[in-house]
Order: structure tokens, then C-alpha cells, then sequence
């Protein structure tokens, strides 16, 4: 049931989105700045190919990308479908303009992951010494997956949170 252009699961998978946004660009972040801490340098070309070198990166790099693209079971999946879903309901060419922006920012991401961790190995001095992560870092890491998991196979306690706030704009909304 949409309310001019704004639909119910529009406003849930908005909101579930900005959580989960919150949690693998944050993830991201981290993993990159770990990565340049390491290398120190910014240039993708020069990190071609560290896969095997830094395999616990490469993991966590990964869960949070395929979140922020929306992959199934992870926390971007949920919050995505959401939103397309309440696109759609509102508009269909919305939908698909979304649907779309989806799929190319899904490619974009792979392109860049794939070509950082899985590209052909540089042998530069700056990679010669890369490290893996320590205890402290898998830690935090592992904080950050758990969620993005968590959000993405069980998403109930998390909407339960939400609905609260959903709900209240909902009837403002109704009102007008």
C-alpha cells in the first residue's frame, strides 16, 4: 500500500540499509586502512594479486563487499530487496532503475575486489612483507560479520527494532 511515491517496505529496507550500510562500509574502511597501513600506498595497481598473502583479509574484504552489494544472507540483501520492493510498488520503472543501479554497483565492486585480491601477484618491495591480520583485528573484524550475517539470515529482531520508527512516520504520513 504506497502513500504517494513512499511505500512501507520502501521506508523498512531504507532504514535496514543505512544499518547495514553503517556496518560493511565501516568493515570496509577498516580493512582498506589495515591494508594501506601495510603497504602504504593508495594505488589499486599496486595490490594486485596479495590473495594469498593476506587470505583473513581477502575473507572479511569480501563479506563486506557482497553486503554492501546486496548478496544473499548477508545484511544488504535484505535491506535492498526491501527497497526495490517498495520501489517497484510505487513505480515499475523506478523499480527497474534501482534494480539496475544494483547490478551495476555489484559489478563495480567485484571489478575492484577482484582486481585488488585476485589479479596477477605483484612482487614489489611493498608487498614483499604484507601481513595477515592480528588477534585484536580478527576480532573487530569478526564483531562486524557477525552482524552483517546476523542482519541477512535472521532479519526479525532487527525489523522489530525498526518498526517503531517505521510506524510512526507511517501514521504521519497517512494522516496527510
Amino acid at each position: 500500500m504506497a502513500q504517494g511515491k513512499i511505500t512501507y517496505e520502501g521506508l523498512q529496507g531504507a532504514i535496514l540499509q543505512m544499518i547495514n550500510h553503517a556496518i560493511a562500509t565501516g568493515g570496509l574502511f577498516f580493512v582498506v586502512g589495515m591494508i594501506y597501513e601495510r603497504t602504504h600506498t593508495r594505488m589499486i595497481k599496486d595490490y594486485s594479486g596479495i590473495a594469498k598473502k593476506v587470505p583473513f583479509l581477502t575473507f572479511f574484504f569480501f563479506t563486506f563487499a557482497l553486503s554492501s552489494i546486496g548478496f544473499p544472507s548477508t545484511g544488504g540483501f535484505v535491506g535492498e530487496l526491501l527497497v526495490i520492493i517498495g520501489a517497484i510498488k510505487a513505480s515499475k520503472i523506478i523499480g527497474i532503475i534501482t534494480a539496475a543501479g544494483a547490478i551495476l554497483s555489484a559489478g563495480y565492486m567485484l571489478y575492484l575486489a577482484l582486481r585488488v585480491f585476485f589479479g596477477p601477484e605483484k612482487h614489489s618491495e611493498k608487498l614483499k612483507h604484507i601481513e595477515d591480520i592480528n588477534k585484536v583485528e580478527f576480532f573487530v573484524l569478526l564483531c562486524l560479520a557477525i552482524f552483517v550475517f546476523a542482519i541477512g539470515i535472521y532479519p526479525k529482531p532487527f525489523m522489530e527494532i525498526i518498526r517503531g520508527g517505521i510506524d510512526f512516520v507511517w501514521s504521519k504520513l497517512q494522516i496527510q
